[in-house]
């Protein structure tokens, strides 16, 4: 069934028979540029130009299903409409002077669109598996799949830096600070990751760097801060920590978070966030002097240094405040640190070389991809399997991007898969 979305799409790319067009007053049409799409108010193409007869036209279009829809939607009142010169539709339902009482051609289309390319539009919408496009994937040309891949890389990247210049420009512009706020929320994984960006927030880094040579009040200011301190211990450490938290919090006016915020269901204990907050306080004492380094090194070996992370003393046999539990090394894995490296170090690296108009930087990012692993998981499971790019971690981003971006909302039209299936026949 056509959409007003599927025929815009049709107009926009000329998918459709060309030759011997007349408007219906039996003009001759000649396309000689559909127009720029518009995405605000207005007709739905500006700046084209046509030939009709042997009159030369430039300006904008309109596009409706029916022509009735002039009408429906109220164009004969509004002065955006008032200098169209072409109204495509795909049927011709009401005689023009119903429509307006100034003259504009009105091109019908009905005839010329191939109804193989609606079957295959159809088809698309109907699928039931995560990629639509799973049937007609062997016609999609491999040069024109590894350029939307690329595409799709620096669209997702450009997403990520969207929110992180937001961050940058409430703290004045501090890349240390974004850096802070950042890889707190990477230790919080996907399920923590907001409750541990508030815990960032609530303590300043120039607060952290007051305190960065002591560990215990590191731990003592986190976990205070996070609302694991409220409880009644009958260990001698987490007594100690509560101490001194209280008597940090009075000398600089802190206001903790609800314990409650945290989530520990269906979490393997060593992602309990009582480990990762304390996990975090150690990369704090070993690394914070040196948070800005993060953006220039472009050495995965030497960058996992930062985030090898081993816990011991009290951790050693907790993973809780309460509890104790079988003595066991808790130590960040690659898992971990990759995860830091795309959605903390990278993007910052991008949005970096991006502000300062240092190309570098940028280029630097995307090699730093390149040379990490391809991430598998139940997201990335079913494109592998179907051939699409998986030699390293820049293509399970990218892959990643086009399954929650168009695949999931069926945005095939926007899509350079849809688009060349759609365009090709079959």
């Amino acid at each position: 069934m056509m959409s007003e979305k599927l025929f815009q799409f049709i107009w926009k790319h000329q998918l459709f028979d060309t030759t011997q067009l007349f408007t219906t007053e039996n003009q001759s049409v000649l396309i000689l540029q559909p127009g720029i799409a518009n995405n605000d108010a207005g007709p739905d193409f500006l700046e084209a130009k046509i030939k009709i007869d042997s009159t030369y036209w430039v300006g904008n279009i309109e596009l409706h299903l029916k022509s009735s829809d002039w009408m429906l939607h109220e164009h004969q009142t509004d002065k955006k409409y008032s200098n169209i010169i072409l109204h495509v539709v795909l049927d011709d339902d009401v005689q023009h002077h119903l429509l307006s009482e100034k003259y504009f051609p009105t091109l019908t289309l009905r005839n010329k669109i191939s109804l193989d390319l609606l079957g295959r539009f159809e088809q698309l919408m109907k699928m039931g598996s995560v990629l639509p496009c799973n049937a007609y994937l062997p016609q999609v040309n491999s040069v024109q799949l590894k350029a939307w891949f690329e595409r799709l890389l620096v669209e997702r990247f450009e997403m990520k830096i969207e929110s992180m210049h937001q961050v940058l420009v409430q703290n004045h512009s501090n890349w240390q600070e974004l850096l802070y706020i950042q890889i707190a929320k990477c230790f919080g994984l996907i399920i923590n990751q907001h409750e541990f960006e508030a815990l960032a927030q609530s303590i300043p880094l120039k607060l952290i760097l007051k305190h960065r040579k002591n560990l215990f009040q590191l731990e003592a200011l986190l976990f205070g801060q996070a609302g694991f301190l409220q409880d009644y211990f009958e260990h001698s450490y987490p007594i100690q920590l509560q101490t001194e938290y209280s008597y940090l919090a009075t000398m600089y006016h802190l206001q903790g978070m609800e314990k409650s915020r945290w989530k520990f269901l269906r979490l393997r204990p060593s992602s309990f966030p009582t480990i990762r907050i304390a996990q975090f306080a150690k990369f704090l004492f070993n690394h914070v002097d040196h948070l800005f380094d993060l953006i220039t090194l472009n050495n995965p070996k030497l960058l996992e240094t930062y985030f090898k992370i081993e816990l011991n003393g009290f951790w050693q046999n907790h993973y809780t405040l309460h509890e104790s539990s079988v003595e066991k090394i808790k130590q960040t894995g690659p898992t971990f640190f990759q995860g830091i490296l795309l959605n903390a170090i990278i993007p910052i690296q991008f949005l970096y070389g991006k502000l300062q108009a240092e190309d570098r930087y940028c280029d630097e990012a995307f090699q730093l991809l390149q040379e990490l692993p391809y991430e598998f998981n139940k997201h990335t499971k079913e494109y592998k399997s179907l051939q699409f790019p998986s030699e390293h971690a820049g293509h399970s981003q990218a892959t990643l991007q086009l399954k929650h971006r168009y695949c999931e909302s069926r945005r095939c039209l926007d899509c350079s898969i849809g688009f060349s299936i759609l365009k090709n026949p079959v």
